[in-house]
């Protein structure tokens, strides 16, 4: 480099060498973030986020999988590896500061992974501002796309860590308990954003009309999510407007597991449905991924289904629904 400097400007090259030295670096593209979740356990969230990443490595993405499932982290196991000595809730609780030091190698090109916890750390333990350190840590890794595997439940730190993503995907199976919890999960997701965008409202105006809204009478108080935001704009047009605009960037898609008949198929259109009216927010269905016992031989193996079985109806559908979300980035909902 240097005889190359000497040779087109001459023997005076240490400021140009310092200036190349100084030079603003280009700044790598953040990371896309899928996270999976599901409100009620056992629904299935955990493989679904497994093959998600392991497609998007052989499509020939650079990939990161993180078990966020704190409580109850299984993802190496499902994908083969062995507990790490270094995992996510070291790194959360501040015993290294450089979240790639607890990512570790899989045997799939193009895909690594960050397990979940060695100890009895859980969801409980973490804080907001424990959610902000790992949003800036995943947010920083050099990788096309991170997915993230997140615990079940409805507590503001699941909220935030699912809503640090650029897309959620919500995992439900046919069942009238797994629906509730869905409902319920998007709706404290909803009024959780709607609060950081209420804090984050430096002139006030937005605080005061949804403090005005709620203190009404009972019988004039809006009775669903998407009443609160007709209100709102029957008050002040404008930040009704802007709000609303602010919960389309949360990206919600829904998956239907585990379905064994035809209606249950359809049970995510429904909900889409029921999401608009409700919620007042556009929510898209994937897809559906039919019950099979490939599914069960795959996670006995400790292998990925796309790889363990890939021409079985469920992998079949798990591709549809991989691309149906790749589709979707390209288009927005």
């Amino acid at each position: 480099m240097k005889n190359l400097l000497s040779g087109l400007f001459g023997k005076n090259t240490n400021t140009v060498e310092r200036a190349v030295q100084q030079a603003p670096q280009a700044v790598p593209p953040r990371p896309r973030v899928w996270a999976v979740g599901g409100c009620k356990g056992g629904v299935g969230k955990s493989v679904v986020a497994c093959n998600l990443a392991v497609m998007l490595a052989k499509t020939g993405k650079r990939a990161l999988l993180v078990d966020a499932d704190l409580g109850a982290a299984n993802l190496h196991t499902l994908i083969g590896e062995t507990e790490a000595k270094r995992t996510l809730s070291g790194f959360i609780k501040s015993e290294f500061d450089d979240i790639r030091l607890a990512i570790g190698k899989t045997e799939i090109p193009r895909l690594d992974i960050i397990s979940g916890a060695r100890d009895s750390l859980d969801v409980a333990s973490l804080n907001e501002h424990k959610v902000a350190r790992l949003r800036e840590g995943i947010g920083n890794v050099a990788y096309d796309y991170v997915v993230l595997d997140t615990a079940p439940g409805t507590t503001n730190v699941i909220l935030d860590i699912f809503m640090t993503a650029n897309d959620g995907l919500l995992v439900v199976t046919p069942e009238p308990t797994s629906v509730e919890n869905a409902y319920r999960f998007i709706k404290c997701l909803i009024l959780r954003r709607i609060k950081k965008i209420h804090e984050s409202d430096e002139s006030g105006r937005l605080k005061s009309l949804l403090q005005k809204i709620l203190h009404e009478k009972k019988d004039l108080r809006p009775r669903t999510v998407g009443n609160l935001l007709d209100e709102l704009r029957a008050y002040d047009h404008g930040q009704g407007a802007v709000l609303r605009e602010l919960l389309r960037n949360t990206r919600l898609h829904i998956v239907v597991n585990q379905a064994r008949r035809p209606e249950d198929g359809a049970l995510g259109y429904s909900m889409e449905r029921a999401c608009h009216d409700f919620f007042g927010l556009r929510v898209s269905f994937l897809g559906h991924i039919p019950y099979g016992d490939s599914v069960v031989e795959s996670v006995r193996n400790r292998k990925p289904l796309i790889i363990n079985n890939g021409d079985s109806e469920p992998a079949k559908s798990m591709e549809g629904i991989f691309y149906s979300l790749l589709q979707r980035e390209i288009k927005p909902i």
